[in-house]
């Protein structure tokens, strides 16, 4: 009759010797090896064959061990590229902050994301170096679709500048970005004027 504790020192010990296999060996054992191990501990089990099942649960724990330190196989890096970006209309403004459609140097419109204390105008231009993330559809099926919503606009991708270092250029001078600065400056009279 073996001790008590001999069952969970047969776990440890097989887990710890699956993962040292996996350190400097690199076994391949696959789920199936740990299943057919699995089914033979539960035979064993219900037979009552004691070294039997010591040594299936030693076999269990071992392959698992070598299969619990493989590591986790990062994505590929994020191909970030350089972008020169150049807004041509203010989208939104919400709690988490501004939101401008943004021309790319490939001429592919973009949803650009800012801070609420990074105000951006019509013709401002900035060089950027990150990926164009695409933008994501709504995990609530009851939630406002802004990714059909920005489909429309022909805007797929966005680019958050509040995560992004960049660098700003000088503004590309337009008609546009003189209309909306005077947009914002009649907003801004606006709001200071009393009512009466």
């Amino acid at each position: 009759m073996s001790h008590s504790s001999t069952p969970i020192a047969l776990i440890g010990s097989a887990f710890g010797l699956g993962i040292l296999l996996q350190e400097f060996f690199q076994p391949n054992f696959g789920y199936l090896y740990s299943i057919g191990f699995g089914l033979a501990l539960i035979v064993c089990h219900i037979k009552r064959w004691h070294v039997p099942f010591l040594l299936s649960m030693f076999c269990c724990f071992l392959i698992l061990g070598s299969i619990r330190l493989r590591p986790v196989i990062p994505k590929s890096p994020s191909t970030e590229t350089i972008h020169e970006l150049v807004v041509t209309k203010a989208a939104n403004t919400n709690t988490f902050g501004h939101q401008y459609i943004a021309l790319t140097s490939n001429e592919e419109h973009i949803l650009l994301q800012t801070t609420l204390a990074q105000r951006l105008t019509v013709g401002d231009r900035f060089l950027v170096r990150a990926k164009l993330i695409p933008i994501q559809a709504p995990k609530n099926p009851m939630d406002f679709d802004f990714k059909t919503h920005m489909q429309r606009k022909g805007v797929m991708r966005k680019i958050n500048l509040a995560k992004t270092p960049f660098t700003a250029l000088s503004p590309k001078q337009s008609l546009g970005r003189w209309a909306y600065k005077l947009q914002q400056k009649l907003i801004s009279q606006l709001k200071h004027t009393p009512l009466k």
